[in-house]
């Protein structure tokens, strides 16, 4: 599902799930000020994005950037996609605000993204250039494939294993919030 130029798509107690793309986000891309909005119950999973020409890509359950933003108000599950770079959950660019303060719920669980270029970056989710996420009551668990364990302050975040941050990374004067 593509969404852009300023259209704004709400997903109320859907599940969006088994998708595969080349290119950017298995299941989402969200471009030039597209807008996402999770209502109610919501799960994202079982999502590839796939190699292309051998280059890696980001955002195996979606990819936001260039402004647009994803708001989360009931309950969002992101669970079991796979990217061949950084963020298996998801990838947030270019000033995109992904916003889950008010979410009831956000379980971020048994994502993964390849290494074997060491480019695995954020299994859980990765977040750049001058990217914000807003989590609250976020549990954030069990993505990644490399050794490198990961703790945070605020949320539950275990057994999340990969190169450069198994729960998330963030780069680029990028801001992560976790409350709850």
């Amino acid at each position: 599902i593509r969404v852009s130029g300023s259209a704004n798509v709400i997903f109320n107690d859907s599940v969006i799930r088994d998708n595969s793309a080349e290119g950017r986000g298995g299941a989402l891309y969200l471009h030039e000020r597209g807008s996402v909005s999770f209502t109610g119950t919501n799960v994202i999973s079982g999502n590839v994005i796939d190699r292309v020409n051998n280059n890696s890509q980001h955002g195996g359950g979606f990819w936001a950037d260039d402004f647009a933003t994803v708001n989360v108000s009931g309950n969002l599950t992101i669970t079991d996609n796979h990217a061949g770079a950084g963020g298996g959950g998801f990838y947030i660019g270019d000033q995109v605000v992904f916003d889950a303060s008010s979410a009831s719920s956000l379980i971020i669980s048994e994502n993964n993204d390849e290494t074997t270029r060491n480019d695995g970056d954020g299994a859980g989710f990765y977040v750049n250039n001058n990217a914000i996420a807003k989590l609250n009551n976020a549990t954030i668990i069990n993505n990644g494939d490399i050794n490198v364990g990961n703790i945070l302050d605020g949320a539950d975040a275990a057994g999340n294993d990969t190169r450069h941050g198994g729960a998330f990374r963030a780069s680029g004067n990028s801001t992560v919030e976790i409350t709850g």
